[in-house]
C-alpha cells in the first residue's frame, strides 16, 4: 500500500524551519535599518556642524538655530549654543544622535542640557 502526501510530523519539522528562517531574516532587515537610519543621521549632523563653523567664522559665535547653508534633511535643531561651543540633535524613527563641538563627530544620544 502506497501512501500518498506528508506526516504531520514532517509538516511540522517544515513550518518550524521556516520560522526560524523568517525569525533570522526579520531581525536582520530591523538591524540593517537602523544602521541606515545612524549612518544618514551622522552625515546630516556633520554637515549641520560645518555649517555652525563656517557661521562662527562669519559672525565670531555660533547660531541658535541651524544657518541658511545648510542643506539636508529636516528634524535636526540646535539644542544650545555659546560663543565657544554648540550641541545639535537629530531623530529619525526614534533614533537619537547628538553631535558636540567639543567631541567634533556624531553619537547616539541626546545634548545635554547645559553647556
Amino acid at each position: 500500500m502506497k501512501k500518498n502526501g506528508f506526516t504531520i510530523v514532517e509538516l511540522m519539522i517544515v513550518i518550524v524551519v521556516i520560522a526560524i528562517l523568517a525569525g533570522i531574516a526579520i531581525f536582520g532587515y530591523a538591524s540593517w535599518r537602523s544602521s541606515t537610519i545612524e549612518t544618514a543621521l551622522s552625515s546630516d549632523l556633520s554637515s549641520a556642524a560645518s555649517a555652525m563653523k563656517q557661521e562662527l567664522n562669519f559672525n565670531n559665535t555660533y547660531p541658535t538655530t541651524i544657518p541658511k547653508s545648510y542643506r539636508g534633511s529636516t528634524g535636526i535643531s540646535v539644542k544650545w549654543a555659546s560663543s565657544s561651543k554648540f550641541c545639535i540633535e537629530a531623530e529619525k524613527s526614534n533614533i537619537k544622535m547628538r553631535w558636540l563641538s567639543t567631541e567634533g563627530k556624531a553619537e547616539r544620544a541626546s545634548c545635554p542640557t547645559t553647556p
